[in-house]
Protein backbone atom coordinates (compact mmCIF):
# COMPACT_ATOMS: atom_id res chain seq x y z
CA UNK A 1 0.00 0.00 0.00
CA UNK A 2 3.01 2.10 0.76
CA UNK A 3 4.73 1.39 -2.65
CA UNK A 4 1.44 2.40 -3.85
CA UNK A 5 1.03 5.46 -2.12
CA UNK A 6 4.61 6.64 -3.66
CA UNK A 7 4.25 5.78 -7.04
CA UNK A 8 0.84 7.59 -7.34
CA UNK A 9 2.59 10.38 -5.56
CA UNK A 10 5.72 10.27 -8.53
CA UNK A 11 3.02 9.96 -11.25
CA UNK A 12 0.98 13.35 -10.00
CA UNK A 13 4.10 15.22 -9.97
CA UNK A 14 5.40 14.34 -13.51
CA UNK A 15 1.41 15.36 -14.34
CA UNK A 16 2.08 18.26 -12.96
CA UNK A 17 5.86 19.11 -14.17
CA UNK A 18 3.94 17.94 -17.76
CA UNK A 19 0.99 20.13 -17.74
CA UNK A 20 2.38 23.27 -15.87
CA UNK A 21 0.35 25.96 -17.71
CA UNK A 22 3.70 28.20 -17.83
CA UNK A 23 6.74 27.33 -17.36
CA UNK A 24 9.12 30.37 -16.24
CA UNK A 25 12.57 29.25 -17.08
CA UNK A 26 14.40 32.43 -15.59
CA UNK A 27 13.36 35.51 -13.40
CA UNK A 28 15.73 38.51 -12.32
CA UNK A 29 15.67 41.78 -11.20
CA UNK A 30 18.14 44.24 -11.66
CA UNK A 31 18.59 48.27 -10.03
CA UNK A 32 18.77 50.65 -12.24
CA UNK A 33 19.49 54.15 -10.48
CA UNK A 34 15.83 54.46 -9.11
CA UNK A 35 13.56 51.81 -10.26
CA UNK A 36 14.82 47.97 -10.59
CA UNK A 37 14.17 46.45 -13.81
CA UNK A 38 12.51 42.80 -13.75
CA UNK A 39 12.74 40.41 -16.66
CA UNK A 40 11.80 36.36 -17.18
CA UNK A 41 11.04 33.76 -19.82
CA UNK A 42 8.95 31.36 -20.50
CA UNK A 43 9.08 28.24 -22.32
CA UNK A 44 5.76 27.35 -22.57
CA UNK A 45 2.52 29.59 -22.05
CA UNK A 46 -0.80 27.76 -22.27
CA UNK A 47 -3.87 28.84 -20.76
CA UNK A 48 -2.02 31.89 -19.51
CA UNK A 49 -4.03 35.33 -18.80
CA UNK A 50 -2.34 37.00 -17.22
CA UNK A 51 1.42 37.65 -15.04
CA UNK A 52 0.96 39.75 -12.02
CA UNK A 53 3.88 41.39 -10.64
CA UNK A 54 3.86 41.76 -7.03
CA UNK A 55 6.62 43.27 -4.68
CA UNK A 56 7.32 43.14 -0.72
CA UNK A 57 9.51 45.36 1.67
CA UNK A 58 9.89 41.70 3.85
CA UNK A 59 9.08 38.85 1.55
CA UNK A 60 5.78 37.56 3.48
CA UNK A 61 3.61 40.46 2.29
CA UNK A 62 3.16 41.07 -1.44
CA UNK A 63 1.33 43.92 -2.80
CA UNK A 64 0.71 43.28 -6.82
CA UNK A 65 2.58 46.27 -8.52
CA UNK A 66 1.60 45.87 -12.36
CA UNK A 67 0.47 43.91 -14.97
CA UNK A 68 1.78 42.19 -17.96
CA UNK A 69 0.20 40.47 -20.86
CA UNK A 70 1.51 36.95 -22.14
CA UNK A 71 2.86 36.48 -25.67
CA UNK A 72 3.01 33.04 -26.20
CA UNK A 73 5.84 30.29 -26.17
CA UNK A 74 9.24 31.18 -25.50
CA UNK A 75 8.94 35.06 -24.56
CA UNK A 76 10.81 37.42 -22.92
CA UNK A 77 9.20 39.87 -20.72
CA UNK A 78 10.21 43.14 -18.99
CA UNK A 79 8.79 45.00 -15.92
CA UNK A 80 10.10 48.38 -14.58
CA UNK A 81 9.66 49.14 -11.12
CA UNK A 82 10.58 53.02 -10.98
CA UNK A 83 7.44 53.49 -7.76
CA UNK A 84 9.96 52.77 -5.46
CA UNK A 85 8.00 53.81 -1.65
CA UNK A 86 10.94 55.32 0.63
CA UNK A 87 14.52 54.71 0.60
CA UNK A 88 14.35 51.07 1.19
CA UNK A 89 17.78 48.70 0.04
CA UNK A 90 16.08 45.50 -0.12
CA UNK A 91 13.08 44.71 -1.99
CA UNK A 92 11.55 41.20 -3.31
CA UNK A 93 9.58 39.90 -6.43
CA UNK A 94 7.61 37.72 -7.23
CA UNK A 95 5.43 36.81 -10.53
CA UNK A 96 1.36 35.53 -9.47
CA UNK A 97 0.42 33.65 -12.59
CA UNK A 98 -3.34 33.94 -13.71
CA UNK A 99 -4.98 31.27 -15.40
CA UNK A 100 -7.84 31.22 -17.83
CA UNK A 101 -9.73 29.33 -15.41
CA UNK A 102 -9.10 31.69 -12.65
CA UNK A 103 -6.40 29.51 -11.03
CA UNK A 104 -2.70 30.61 -10.16
CA UNK A 105 0.90 29.88 -9.91
CA UNK A 106 3.06 31.88 -8.03
CA UNK A 107 7.06 32.19 -8.52
CA UNK A 108 9.82 31.75 -5.69
CA UNK A 109 10.73 35.40 -4.45
CA UNK A 110 13.67 36.92 -5.62
CA UNK A 111 15.66 39.49 -3.90
CA UNK A 112 16.67 42.91 -5.32
CA UNK A 113 19.37 45.53 -3.68
CA UNK A 114 18.51 48.57 -4.72
CA UNK A 115 21.88 50.87 -5.21
CA UNK A 116 21.34 54.40 -3.15
CA UNK A 117 23.80 56.75 -3.27
CA UNK A 118 25.30 58.58 -0.51
CA UNK A 119 23.63 62.05 -1.25
CA UNK A 120 20.25 60.12 -1.65
CA UNK A 121 20.55 58.13 1.93
CA UNK A 122 21.73 61.57 3.63
CA UNK A 123 19.01 63.59 1.88
CA UNK A 124 15.97 61.20 3.42
CA UNK A 125 17.81 60.88 6.88
CA UNK A 126 17.16 64.95 6.50
CA UNK A 127 14.24 65.13 5.36
CA UNK A 128 12.91 62.19 7.85
CA UNK A 129 14.00 64.46 10.72
CA UNK A 130 11.99 67.31 9.80
CA UNK A 131 8.28 65.39 9.05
Amino acid sequence: MKQLKITLFGILLIALAVYADAVIIEFSGEPSQDKIILTWKTSEENDIDLFIVERSANNRDFKKIGEVTPRGNNSEYQYIDGNLAGLKNVYYYRLRVRNQDGTFQVTESITVMLKISSFAKTWGSIKALFQ
